[in-house]
């Protein structure tokens, strides 16, 4: 199981949060994505395999946004958080469960 987090800070965001979960293996196309509008913890069942986490955003006037995976990684991502501060923001995890 891999839990994502997804913090902000200095208000609402002006637009949802996007997360696309998508598996690397060519074979197998087991996307999936959602949205949130608020800060979030979400638990995420995946299946053994290399997976690409990519979280989109905005962030308030003056706000900020602390995105961190955690989980049983065969291979973990490079950096587990990343804080952002500008006003739009893209973080990509890859890693293999």
């Amino acid at each position: 199981m891999i839990t994502l987090s997804v913090q902000t800070s200095g208000g609402i965001t002006p637009f949802p949060t996007r997360v696309l979960i998508e598996n690397l293996n060519p074979k197998i196309s087991d996307n999936s994505a959602f949205s949130r509008k608020n800060s979030f913890t979400e638990n995420i069942n995946l299946p053994p395999g290399q997976y690409a986490i990519i979280v989109n955003g905005s962030n308030p006037p003056d706000g900020s946004t602390t995105i961190k995976v955690s989980g049983d990684f065969t291979i973990a991502p490079s950096t587990k958080t990343f804080t952002r501060n500008t006003q739009l923001y893209t973080t990509i995890f890859v890693f293999t469960i």
